[in-house]
């Protein structure tokens, strides 16, 4: 059973490092960062979405950081005694 932890172990922390490090570079592209910036052309709603995209944004980044510390405090779990 000592196979069946450790295989199980080393896919949710490859799965989870490699899902958290997607997130990271998705919201933290040049894409991403320059959907939200204001042009002089644009109109005052237009420039109203964008700064709720820029808010919306920075919560989102603010909560991957956050899943990041919470998974890095966590990821080296040891096997159940009862398992």
């Amino acid at each position: 059973m000592n196979g069946v932890f450790d295989l199980a172990k080393k896919r949710s922390v490859d799965f989870m490092d490699f899902n958290l490090k997607a997130l990271n570079q998705e919201w933290d592209s040049k894409r991403k960062t320059d959907e939200f910036k204001s042009d002089a052309k644009d109109d005052k709603a237009t420039q109203d979405r964008k700064q709720a995209l820029k808010a919306i944004h920075k919560e989102i980044f603010e909560l991957i950081k956050k899943t990041e510390a919470a998974w890095d405090k966590v990821k080296n779990w040891d096997k159940p005694k009862d398992w």
